[in-house]
């Protein structure tokens, strides 16, 4: 996925890419950052650049879901590389809780979000809808 300045946590998280002119592709994420994910991802037909959301659901009882919008940055042999351009305010206040229970080193999670390492905040609420991005 090219350079990611922010750290990446090994994760397993199950979810959806969705591209505006094909059905949406079932995706398991390999790693994810505060601006990125790895996400093995079977489908034929994703290509770079393509703008995409990525809608992560947690298998477990803690109700984490997650819409992120971006674009593939990468693919190859089955993974793909998505960069975050935008996330609404919400989500990534529970992408930083996920994030931040995964590691001992909360501070250098701070210190990425704190250097704008991060992507654009957005309100999807406010917004007619996040698949315009």
């Amino acid at each position: 996925m090219g350079y990611r300045h922010n750290h990446r946590f090994d994760m397993v998280l199950h979810g959806r890419l969705i591209l505006s002119d094909r059905p949406d592709i079932r995706v398991v994420t390999r790693d994810i950052s505060l601006r990125g994910a790895s996400l093995e991802c079977l489908a034929r037909g994703v290509r770079a650049h393509d703008r995409a959301m990525l809608v992560l659901q947690a298998e477990d009882d803690s109700l984490l879901s997650l819409t992120l919008a971006g674009h593939v940055a990468y693919v190859r042999q089955g993974v793909c590389g998505l960069t975050f351009d935008a996330i609404d305010v919400e989500d990534f206040a529970e992408l930083y809780r996920l994030l931040a229970r995964s590691t001992r080193h909360r501070a250098s999670i701070d210190d990425e979000i704190e250097l704008g390492f991060v992507p654009a905040f957005r309100h999807w609420a406010l917004d007619a809808s996040p698949r315009h991005l």
